[in-house]
């Protein structure tokens, strides 16, 4: 059998060609009178309303997870996850049998879309309306040069579990779907033929040549009767019930049982689970392709293409919103991004374009966080391992601005800026988890660091006593609540600490800046490094100056680079010299920031967002080997984000 069928098979595949899918943007129409006041009412009404309301909600509709149709769809558009996963349908998608019911649907509810196979959008153009695919019309010709991308084949399959006689039916049967006569049906019932019916045999031809052909019409005349159960996609049913009807006039012996439940069925009831129980095929037939690579481990020989057709997605005729639809657009409407025809209509496509990358300059602890959470220390401070034309900006606040203003940037900032900014940037989540305080505390998001500061070894007396007195008041109550307060995220318990009115009795160098302070003596104190911590720095020291008169604060913060530098390093002695700087990074004890052991410590936790204009629709979470790839130039459009 394997060698007859073979034989069938490559007459079958010969000239074949599978046809690919593109994701090009689409730019849906603009009509005018789009009924924009119109009714507010939602799906489930009928083509006859007179207006379409652009607010209402788009209703989804669907094919189930064993239809050929729907694996075609989504295969096409390049989402195969969602082929068989109704979770990743937009909520309240509604799950249809087969393309008639499509067809109903669709023609019975102005606000839905779905998709069906073209022979059966072509018989009702009456009642729905087909889309356009990046600008393409479905026809077989359209189809068949490749220049329709949203279409598949139809296959057939056979059971493995075939008698004597059963196997020259089917043998015979295939031999008569591939003649001349079969291949017309077939044309006939709108399958889209990849070969010219002219040159196959006739039926005629068939009855003199072919073994399997003159044995089954040998056991006709026998009166011996062979009952052939076939089964499988809904949307190849007309086309087999068709093969079937004109092949069992010439081969009287041949007696076909149709039930067809889906093209998940062909295989399990032909060579699976299902091929030796009451559901059993002789012949399935799929309108996809076989999981050879999966758990449809068909015998070779035993499965062979039928013809080719086009998916087209309908929506109602009264529906003037949309005439052509793109790969990226009906995902986004198929998975929920859009929920609204209006949110369509205003639809500008995924981003695509040069990518502009931002970073902040090599003393930031911004950056260090940022590329040492991403695995890549040696990007912190290299600016020559950065993309090509890669802008380096100042602060959060510069890196705002320039996200911003910058539809195709990236870059990357505090979570706090980004949160104060979320009208004006959107973050990104990491790994799928998005950033927040408590993501942040329990660790499920990773990229964050730490602040830290770090104190002068060349205090005076004065200097020492006011140093350590507002250390103090930055580790009690109030001033963790102005550390919370300015977006620092805590990781000890605030009623765990020492009120201030308990550290004015119990802590010497609080009691001791408060007597400098009774004297009328002031002492200035420098503080600097990080602009990620400024803000907490700045508010620490304006509410610890309004208790201790003493302290008199100097804040110039240029980067977490300057804070061991101007404290204990080479700026240490000099005009930049500074009584404490922050860090918004981890200080370097194995490198050369040499701190003297006593002198550093942490304030709080942060977490660094990466970040992107809010009109970019390619791109909401990201993982370490994204970010590196795009940071480090190795990808540099837009539309190799995937």
């Amino acid at each position: 059998m394997k060698k007859i069928i073979l034989g069938l098979s490559s007459l079958l595949l010969c000239g074949f060609a599978l046809v690919g899918c593109t994701d090009t943007p689409n730019v849906p129409n603009d009509p005018d009178n789009s009924g924009e006041n119109g009714d507010n009412q939602g799906g489930n009404q009928g083509g006859n309303q007179d207006e379409f309301d652009l607010n209402a909600e788009i209703q989804v509709y669907s094919r189930d997870t064993s239809s050929g149709t729907r694996d075609g769809f989504f295969t096409a558009l390049g989402r195969e996850d969602m082929k068989g996963d109704d979770k990743l349908l937009a909520e309240g998608t509604s799950i249809v049998a087969g393309n008639g019911d499509m067809i109903n649907s669709i023609k019975n509810d102005k606000y839905g879309i779905g998709y069906a196979s073209l022979a059966s959008v072509e018989e009702n153009a009456d009642s729905v309306k087909g889309l356009t695919f990046n600008g393409v019309e479905a026809s077989a010709k359209t189809v068949i040069d490749g220049s329709y991308k949203l279409s598949r084949n139809f296959n057939y399959i056979i059971s493995t579990h075939l008698n004597e006689n059963e196997e020259v039916m089917v043998n015979a049967f295939l031999a008569y779907m591939n003649s001349k006569e079969g291949l017309g049906i077939i044309a006939s019932e709108d399958g889209i033929l990849e070969k010219n019916i002219n040159d196959a045999m006739s039926w005629q031809e068939l009855t003199t040549s072919n073994e399997d052909v003159k044995q089954a019409l040998a056991l006709s005349e026998q009166g011996t009767k062979v009952s052939i159960n076939l089964g499988g996609s809904t949307s190849v049913e007309g086309i087999a019930t068709a093969l079937t009807s004109s092949f069992e006039e010439l081969v009287e012996g041949f007696v076909p049982s149709h039930n067809h439940t889906g093209s998940g069925d062909a295989y399990k009831n032909t060579q699976g689970s299902g091929s030796t129980g009451t559901s059993a095929l002789q012949i399935g037939f799929l309108s996809r392709e076989i999981k050879l690579d999966g758990d449809e481990k068909a015998a070779e020989g035993t499965y062979g293409r039928i013809c080719k057709d086009g998916i087209v997605a309908v929506i109602n005729p009264a529906n003037t919103t949309l005439t052509d639809a793109s790969a990226a657009l009906l995902l986004a409407i198929f998975d929920g991004t859009l929920t609204t025809w209006n949110a369509v209509k205003n639809y500008e496509g995924p981003l695509t374009g040069d990518i502009q990358v931002y970073s902040r300059d090599t003393t930031s602890g911004t950056r260090d966080g940022f590329f040492t959470a991403l695995g890549e220390s040696s990007l912190k401070g290299d600016d020559e391992a950065l993309a090509e034309g890669v802008s380096i900006v100042a602060s959060n606040g510069d890196m705002i601005n320039s996200i911003k203003n910058d539809k195709y940037g990236i870059g990357y900032a505090s979570l706090a800026s980004v949160e104060e900014n979320a009208d004006s940037v959107k973050g990104l989540t990491f790994n799928g988890v998005e950033a927040s305080a408590k993501t942040v505390i329990d660790g499920s998001y990773k990229l964050s660091r730490n602040f830290n500061y770090i104190i002068s070894t060349h205090l005076n007396e004065n200097e020492e006593v006011m140093v350590n007195a507002f250390l103090a008041y930055m580790n009690s109550k109030e001033g963790l609540g102005i550390i919370a307060s300015e977006d620092g995220i805590l990781e000890k318990n605030i009623n765990d600490a020492m009120s201030w009115q308990e550290l004015t009795t119990s802590n010497e160098d609080v009691k001791q800046a408060l007597a400098l302070s009774e004297q009328g003596t002031k002492v200035s104190i420098n503080l600097g490094g990080s602009t990620s911590v400024e803000g907490i720095a700045e508010a620490l020291t304006s509410s610890f100056s309004s208790l201790v008169k003493g302290f008199v604060a100097n804040h110039n913060h240029t980067g977490s680079g300057d804070a061991y530098k101007n404290t204990q390093g080479s700026g240490a002695e000099g005009t930049s010299a500074l009584q404490i700087g922050f860090l918004s990074r981890e200080i370097e004890l194995d490198g050369d920031e040499k701190a003297a052991e006593g002198t550093y410590g942490r304030i709080c936790k942060d977490g660094i967002v990466c970040i992107v204009n809010p009109k970019n629709n390619v791109l909401s979470d990201a993982d370490a080997d994204l970010l590196l790839a795009i940071f480090k130039g190795e990808i540099t459009k837009w539309e190799d984000v995937k």
